[in-house]
């Protein structure tokens, strides 16, 4: 095929070598693993080099040591190059080295190396003749009561300074007449201080570690950058937000509302099949555009894959939403998340073990009628739909109301009281609600271990982790187990070559009632009993109990096992020339066993059979696999340099080859030979289907940085992308990202406004590329092959055997589609303020889809399915704002903060589809993805007048119920196009289902080792129209239970000012009173008690008796606790719109979402 112009390799080929590397690698992981040593860790430095810059020389003691250098660049203006040979020389005799002839001395704090300018004392001459000055001493510490040397103490506003020695302490003389005399200390990574001096002669200082935000690294494609430096949107999260969570099926679970501008979301609390996902600044197309997420530098399958990874595991997450996510060419459309795993850190060996017990406990739900609020309502529908006491639903209406909590069974009974209904053996009115015996309360483990250890040529991390995810459905089989192996691996060789590796194992086993589609339907009106009363399946006729569908109707068992290998090159070429070569291969492997069994049902006596139901027939065992193997190799070489003090450059230049491959195969047999047999082994009809593919892309990336100063910053991103998803001829298209910094706070015009710590101005505008609504293979015409199943004149036997055709698929081949272009316009405000207590930021963004892949519309006397094009144009704007507040008061340390974000789309065009339909709207020109339409509703109908005008306004609409003669207890509508009637031209924008607005904020107190935090997250504004008329509507079908929010509040003539209409039975009317109207539709708004903690880490000195405990913390938490909603059905304010499945698949978001209480242990031994 031409595909293998772009891949270079024929398969076999390629693998082979691919796995030869993947051996190697292997082999060369388990030497340097067996090199770690397990005792203690000499800080030794091996290192060579003339004339090299003092940055270079820190970079290097920090990868070997851990020892990380807090400094600013100011601080490094005037450092002399040092010319160096260290051959496993002790740290502190290697700073030594480093600092002499330096304008800069030095200071050791645990794992920190602090630098600071030599300063000398200089007293300001007065002309005034000295009287009498006053020495000021003390002593300056950290909050443990630690000495910090080299901490700087200035007289303000004068040019008098001094520093602390080694021990903390100080002296400076205050001259004579100063009677205001303010001292201030400063230190790099601590808060300043300023004290009023007064009479003092003695002024002791303890400064508090700051929030180092600037110095903080960040992840971004392929490479690092200091936060200071950033030009870019990127937003970061730390290990630290996967903490005190409990068991988290996803690392997303936990950062719901935390990162600006990113809407995470979830289908359901179903385990192992919650469907979390996120959006990154909104709408990028109406094809999909999942985020990009690459794990350690290498792709992962789908967002879905994060189901398998241990969040315990994760050490960082790098969100690039704009330009900077250029860099990631053609599937950049929805932002890109970068997820770095944590590694060994400098010290002696850590075990350290994480455990948590969690309780699920049910949350927002619809909650059902029971027996009497059914009866009395049917009752009342009926009657207001024009039906007697004839009718049979008043029958047994009534016969329910006479025999609350009992039953008639009818052989006892003699005769059937309702004649209508011949299938049935018994009446049934017992007060349970489903809602109540499918789900209640369920438990949840966590169990994480770790082993790290560094020297000062290798690092190993060993982790292993347990999930044990139980379900609140009380009946069947349901759960979700995950077991995590990962080992991370790294080890120097010589001085200018490390080698890195990261290989992991994740399994899932997930657990479901193959039957579950029927536990989630719809129920029968209610009355029906548990069980039997010997505790076995009942049925009313044909309506079956759902909870025995659940237990009897069999198991759906499906294991998801991934194997993730990722091994990472860095050679050092010269001191400023690096080379990075990551080799990956993920191979996920599913294997799913589903079996439905028949099930026989009983009166409630038990002793009278009633239905098959599955029959023997119908029953069945299907074994599905799905194995998908993904490569990756990129390399690049990374520059970084200084000149002249001034001029920081920076260059990537690199490529990268991505390839996957997907083969699933299903068989199913039907009436297998026994429940008991888990194998392809029956009597009934067997078939089977397969489905293989693959696709590649290859990519070429280059990196620009400049900084002047570190003051004015330049960054340009470009990526050359092909994929096989297209012609040779249209396969490559090229993606750029620009963006600027200005850091004004590092201007002379600002030095005299201390106020500001940090501030910077930047942009960025960049073009990123969607191929998602593209097809593997849609630049080739496919045919399809059919073996005929009737012999007819058209299809004749052909020798022995039935005749084959031979036709073209439906769809035309589209040669001149092409990837989805965005473009990316962003500006923001970054600052810091009040020494650093109080930073934020502000942005404004536009994302600009000029060739959104459509559907055309062609004559139909093509006879054939147009091709899509790149016709379409989408266009999204929002603004986000954070701000965090953190300081101390005493002993108590305190945060806040909060963010906002806000984002709109607008369909520019789509082809000229402008058809505007009642109730939720896909897509349509001219409003936002997902926009809902109705009614402008006028009020309840109350009187024979106003019932005489809504029935003329709507006589032969095309409205729902448009042919219905309107009664008193309907609903009216306004007639807003003024024409004389209410037809769908009288329907208006009623919202998106999309939130607009999603906010949150968080606060935190620590004490003493106690410490508490919450997190509030909420949505602003959101439409809701729900799908699903029997969880909507009541009474929709008078066979079938219904909602309870309607309950003592529809109108009758006794409570004309109800909220709902009148009761009925009939779809006409229900079409009408329920239809997509500014009344029905739901307020989605909402605020919730996201996460709380309350912890305590037992004091060092309390378990040091231990002997080989060095922490131990407890705490408890919980999650999703309480919330304020305006949604009036039940559901939770999170759920999707969606209540119900249109084409039999299981629908999951039925499960009722859950509160979360947790309590843990975190020891490090």
């Amino acid at each position: 095929m031409k595909f293998y112009t772009l891949t270079g390799y024929r398969r076999s080929a390629y693998i082979h070598k691919f796995l030869l590397v993947m051996k190697l690698t292997i082999v060369l992981l388990i030497t340097a693993f067996v090199q770690v040593s397990l005792a203690g860790h000499a800080q030794n430095v091996t290192y060579s080099g003339k004339n090299t810059s003092i940055i270079q020389v820190f970079n290097e003691i920090q990868n070997q040591t851990g020892y990380t250098f807090l400094y600013t660049d100011e601080m490094l203006n005037g450092a002399n190059p040092v010319s160096v040979d260290f051959k496993n020389t002790p740290l502190n005799d290697v700073l030594k080295t480093c600092f002499r002839n330096q304008p800069l001395t030095y200071a050791l704090k645990n794992k920190l190396i602090i630098v600071q300018r030599k300063l000398t004392v200089r007293t300001q001459i007065d002309e005034t003749p000295v009287v009498q000055a006053i020495i000021v001493k003390g002593k300056v510490t950290d909050e443990k009561g630690g000495p910090l040397p080299g901490v700087t103490v200035t007289l303000k506003g004068k040019a008098i300074n001094t520093s602390t020695d080694n021990s903390g302490a100080y002296s400076i003389t205050i001259p004579a007449g100063e009677t205001n005399a303010v001292l201030v200390y400063s230190f790099v990574g601590f808060d300043s201080q300023e004290v009023t001096v007064g009479s003092q002669t003695v002024i002791n200082i303890k400064l508090n570690v700051t929030d180092n935000k600037l110095n903080e690294i960040v992840v971004v494609g392929y490479g690092t950058q200091k936060r200071a430096t950033l030009t870019g949107s990127v937003a970061t999260v730390s290990a630290k937000s996967f903490e005190d969570k409990g068991s988290l099926a996803n690392p997303f679970q936990a950062l719901q509302g935390q990162v600006p501008g990113v809407l995470i979301s979830r289908g359901s609390a179903a385990p192992g099949n919650e469907g979390w996902n996120i959006k990154i600044r909104g709408a990028s197309s109406i094809n999909p555009t999942d985020a990009l997420v690459v794990i350690d530098g290498v792709a992962a399958v789908g967002v879905r894959s994060l189901d398998a990874i241990n969040p315990n595991d994760i050490e960082s997450m790098s969100f690039l939403k704009d330009a900077s996510a250029a860099i990631y060419g053609a599937r950049a459309a929805g932002g890109v998340v970068l997820i770095t795993t944590k590694k060994a850190k400098a010290g002696k060996t850590v075990v350290q073990y994480d455990g948590s017990f969690s309780s699920k406990i049910v949350g927002l739900q619809p909650h059902l009628m029971n027996v009497e609020q059914w009866a009395k309502g049917v009752i009342t529908a009926r009657t207001n739909d024009g039906f007697d006491d004839s009718d049979v639903w008043i029958k047994y209406g009534k016969l329910a109301l006479a025999n609350l909590n009992n039953y008639i069974d009818i052989k006892t009974y003699g005769s059937n009281p309702i004649s209508n209904f011949n299938d049935v053996n018994d009446y049934v009115f017992f007060n349970n609600s489903w809602s109540d015996v499918l789900w209640g309360t369920a438990n949840s483990t966590q169990n994480n271990i770790s082993v790290a250890g560094r020297n000062e040529r290798s690092g190993y991390r060993l982790s292993l982790g347990y999930m044990d995810d139980g379900s609140i459905l009380r009946w069947g089989d349901n759960s979700n187990k995950r077991y995590n192996v990962r080992l991370a691996n790294d080890f120097q060789i010589g001085n200018k070559v490390k080698i890195e590796s990261n290989i992991a194992y994740d399994r899932n086993d997930v657990l479901t009632p193959t039957m579950i589609n029927s536990v989630l339907g719809q129920y029968a009106q209610p009355g029906m009993p548990i069980s039997t009363i010997n505790g076995g399946p009942y049925a009313w006729g044909g309506q079956l109990n759902p909870n025995w569908q659940a237990k009897l109707g069999g198991d759906d068992r499906l294991t998801k096992a991934n194997v993730y290998i990722n091994e990472k090159i860095n050679y050092d070429i010269i001191k400023s020339l690096k080379f990075v070569a990551t080799l990956g291969y993920n191979t996920n492997n599913a294997n799913r066993y589903t079996q439905q069994n028949s099930i026989q049902w009983y009166n409630y006596l038990g002793t009278v059979p009633g239905v098959t139901n599955p029959t023997q027939d119908a029953a069945y065992f299907k074994r599905a696999n799905l194995s998908e193997d993904y490569y990756n190799a990129n390399a690049y070489f990374e520059y970084k340099n200084t000149f002249k003090t001034d001029h920081s450059v920076g260059i990537t230049v690199g490529s990268q080859y991505e390839r996957d491959e997907y083969d699933y195969f299903d068989a199913t047999i039907l009436n297998p030979v026994s429940q008991d047999l888990k194998a392809l082994a029956g009597i009934g009809n067997q078939t089977n289907s397969e489905v293989k593919n693959h696709y590649a892309i290859g990519s070429a990336f280059s990196r620009l940085n400049y900084a002047y100063k570190q003051k004015y910053l330049l960054e340009a991103n470009f990526r050359y992308d092909g994929s096989s998803k297209f012609a040779e001829a249209d396969r490559w298209k090229s993606f750029y990202g620009f963006s600027a910094g200005w850091r004004i706070s590092q201007e002379n015009f600002m030095k005299g406004f201390s106020f500001f710590n940090d501030l910077k101005l930047r942009a960025s505008y960049g073009v990123v590329g969607n191929q998602s609504g593209i097809g593997l293979y849609d630049y080739i015409q496919q045919l399809v092959l059919t073996k005929t199943g009737t012999v007819t004149s058209n299809n004749p036997i052909l020798g022995s055997g039935q005749a084959v055709t031979v036709a073209p698929t439906n769809g035309l081949v589209s040669l001149n589609r092409t990837w989805e272009r965005i473009k990316n316009s962003n500006i923001a405000l970054d600052f810091s303020i009040l020494n650093s207590r109080l930073s934020g930021t502000a942005e404004y963004f536009i994302k600009d889809n000029g060739n959104m892949l459509l559907p055309q519309t062609y004559p139909t006397i093509l006879g054939a399915q147009a091709p899509a094009a790149n016709i379409g144009h989408l266009k999204t704007n929002g603004w986000e704002v954070s701000l965090t507040w953190a300081d101390k008061i005493g002993e108590v340390g305190y945060n806040v903060g909060g963010n906002i974000s806000y984002n709109k789309n607008k369909l520019i065009n789509i082809n000229g589809a402008t058809t505007i339909y009642g109730g939720y709207n896909a897509a349509t020109q001219g409003y936002p993805i997902g926009s809902v339409f109705g009614l402008e509703y006028a009020g309840r109908i109350q009187t024979q007048e106003q019932a005489d005008a809504a029935t003329k306004l709507i006589a032969g609409s095309d409205i729902p119920g448009g042919s219905y003669t309107t009664h008193i207890g309907d609903n009216s509508y306004k007639d807003l196009n003024g024409d004389g009637k209410i037809t769908s031209a009288d329907y208006k924008y009623l919202g998106t289902d999309d939130p607009k607005y999603t906010f949150s904020f968080n606060a935190g107190v620590q004490w003493k080792g106690f410490d508490l935090s919450v997190i509030f997250q909420g949505v602003g504004s959101r439409t809701i129209f729900r799908n699903g008329d029997v969880w909507r509507v009541p009474f929709s079908s008078v066979y079938l239970n219904t909602t309870n929010q309607s309950v003592n509040n529809n109108w009758t003539p006794d409570n004309t000012g109800a909220y709902y209409p009148k009761y009925s039975t009939n779809g006409t009317v229900n079409s009408y009173n329920y239809q997509p109207s500014s009344w029905s539709v739901e307020n989605g708004a909402y605020l919730r008690l996201k996460n709380a903690v309350i912890g305590y880490t037992l004091p060092p000195k309390l378990i040091s008796a231990t002997k080989f405990i060095s922490k131990l913390r407890v705490y408890v938490s919980g999650n999703d606790l309480w919330e304020k909603t305006k949604i009036k059905d039940g559901w939770d304010p999170e759920a999707p719109r969606n209540v119900i499945t249109t084409d039999g698949s299981p629908y999951f978001g039925r499960y009722p979402f859950y509160r979360y209480l947790t309590a843990g242990v975190n020891v490090t031994f």
